[in-house]
């Protein structure tokens, strides 16, 4: 089953002339053609999503000059070396 919503759309006349005479050119409706761009433009977007949701960036506070590695034993050997900064050894 095959459902179709009707809703208006606003377009820049420049916009709509240059859709309506692409849409005459390749022989489809004007709706056909705003409805495939449309889902072609969803489609790009969702892979963006999901490319961007890969994506880690580690909030880092405190001294900004001061990098750790993020590896177990690069933690270990930081918060040592701040322990001993901080008794002054």
């Amino acid at each position: 089953m095959i459902t179709c919503m009707r809703t208006t759309v606003v377009l820049d006349e420049d916009v709509f002339r240059r859709a309506k005479a692409a849409a005459a050119a390749a022989g489809v409706p004007l709706s056909r053609l705003l409805e495939d761009a449309l889902r072609e433009h969803l489609r790009s977007h969702q892979r963006q999503e999901r490319t961007r949701a890969k994506r880690f960036r580690m909030l880092v506070f405190g001294e900004k000059e001061r990098r750790v590695a993020h590896e177990p034993a690069d933690f270990a050997a930081a918060s040592e070396a701040e322990d001993r900064r901080r008794l002054g050894r």
